[in-house]
């Protein structure tokens, strides 16, 4: 596919705070075990009710494994490229795949919740989180640029990612518009926020779901 034309938008980055505070350099990784996959890419992983590890892959598979990395197990292919995945309250699967959209596995079947808005395909589904009563929170990249050409995005800084919440009935809602390389997601732990991180601006935005600021 054709990257397309790159638009560049003026910026001034936040000022580099150096490996100090929160960025300071440790060694807390040192003592991690590398778990050997049969394959490439691992965006993200999910320990499921079993306690088996579960990631997808480069190649589209979504895969798990027991913590030691025995018993590796093909759970389903998405024909896509497997982003955030996280785990539903009714047991599936939510998977953001970057070409397919947001996706639902169970029983090694696929399902499609969402791959556009107002009729306008996503570009590039990305990270997920879900809340307690079955609501998924998730981010669109970018509206002009898909995976395979994600520096485009950097570059233009054009800010066109997208916070979604979908509701439990399948309704699609934006929650915030213009975001800088819209990435990963998480709830706040007591779920009255959800937290959103944008690559491109090198900060990570807050969205109060309830209380005096929502």
């Amino acid at each position: 596919m054709d990257q397309p034309p790159i638009e560049p938008v003026a910026w001034t980055p936040p000022a580099n705070p150096g490996l100090t505070g929160a960025f300071e350099e440790n060694n807390r990784l040192e003592v991690a075990t590398r778990i050997r996959i049969p394959g490439s890419g691992p965006e993200d992983v999910v320990v499921d009710r079993a306690g088996r590890i579960v990631y997808g892959l480069a190649d589209g598979r979504v895969m798990k494994s027991d913590p030691d990395g025995t018993r590796q197990e093909l759970v389903a292919a998405t024909n896509g490229r497997p982003l955030g995945i996280e785990i539903h309250p009714d047991g599936r699967l939510i998977v953001c795949d970057a070409y397919r959209g947001l996706l639902a596995i169970a029983d090694g079947e696929v399902e499609i919740l969402a791959n556009g808005f107002e009729g306008v395909p996503f570009k590039f589904t990305n990270n997920a989180a879900v809340s307690d009563n079955g609501t998924i929170y998730f981010t669109v990249t970018s509206r002009k640029f898909p995976l395979e050409h994600y520096r485009g995005d950097l570059f233009e800084h054009s800010n066109t990612g997208r916070l979604f919440r979908r509701h439990p009935d399948g309704e699609l809602e934006v929650l915030l518009d213009d975001l800088s390389f819209a990435n990963g997601v998480a709830l706040s732990s007591d779920q009255t926020a959800v937290l959103v991180a944008e690559t491109g601006e090198y900060r990570i935005s807050k969205y109060h779901l309830s209380g005096p600021q929502a």
